[in-house]
């Protein structure tokens, strides 16, 4: 008889469930004891069961729950893999913003920089990993700003019909990624604020906002990186009225 770990959670970039399986004739409590410690911030769900021998195949066979799990061999290698999945990218943040409300590229730039500084200065930490330019009409995430440039100056509409599975409940896609982030709650306040702030607001009115002597935008070269220290210091220009 084989005792089998088994470590499992959805996986939003790779949009299906992953996991990590481990099996043993004689189960050490210690083992145990240490693979909760390691994935007690995982999101992930432990489970524990017994079959008549120790291939992944007996599992599945046992239960079709776990059928369709892709597996990482290492331990350190799931972790890395869920840690991977929590962390928000400045397309993420894109993707919401443009599943409550339909914009342009050139706002949807500025009300991406605008979450990141409402959230920047809320908690002191930055959003996401991607640099934020200080272009002609204000700032631009270029990673963003590839995504949907071929939509032009036209209206973009995300999406939002794709689905992804957390234990027994189904999530459209892009909320489920916020649901999974380390600090999902406060991002998806950040965004909620700006959208009541700014959402109803022209992109020329963006840009002139953004362009305001004294912010950001406007003490930073042009082309070059925004900086968190600038935005921390001197955002509250682009919140006057």
């Amino acid at each position: 008889m084989f005792h089998h770990i088994i470590l499992i959670t959805s996986s939003y970039i790779l949009g299906k469930r992953i996991g990590w399986h481990y099996s043993s004739e004689d189960l050490e409590l210690s083992l145990l004891e240490e693979v909760q410690e390691k994935s007690k911030d995982s999101m992930g769900a432990l489970h524990q069961l017994t079959t008549e021998d120790s291939s992944w195949e007996s599992v599945v066979k046992k239960d079709s729950f776990f059928k369709d799990v892709k597996l990482y061999p290492e331990l350190d290698e799931y972790l890395k893999a869920v840690e991977e999945s929590r962390k928000i990218s400045a397309l993420d943040i894109a993707k919401f913003l443009l599943s409550v409300k339909p914009m342009s590229n050139l706002k949807l730039q500025k009300m991406v920089y605008l979450v990141y500084a409402d959230y920047l200065v809320k908690t002191g930490k930055p959003l996401f990993d991607e640099k934020i330019l200080a272009y002609k009409f204000g700032p631009v995430v270029k990673e963003v700003y590839d995504e949907y440039k071929p939509h032009g100056r036209e209206e973009i509409v995300e999406d939002d019909s794709e689905e992804i599975k957390f234990g027994v409940i189904t999530y459209p896609m892009v909320l489920a990624r916020f649901i999974q982030a380390e600090d999902g709650s406060e991002i998806i306040a950040s965004i909620k604020r700006t959208l009541k702030v700014f959402g109803d607001k022209s992109a020329s009115k963006l840009v002139d906002l953004t362009h305001r002597e004294g912010g950001p935008w406007d003490k930073t070269e042009q082309s070059m990186a925004i900086s968190d220290d600038l935005i921390r210091k001197y955002h509250c220009v682009e919140l006057t009225t």
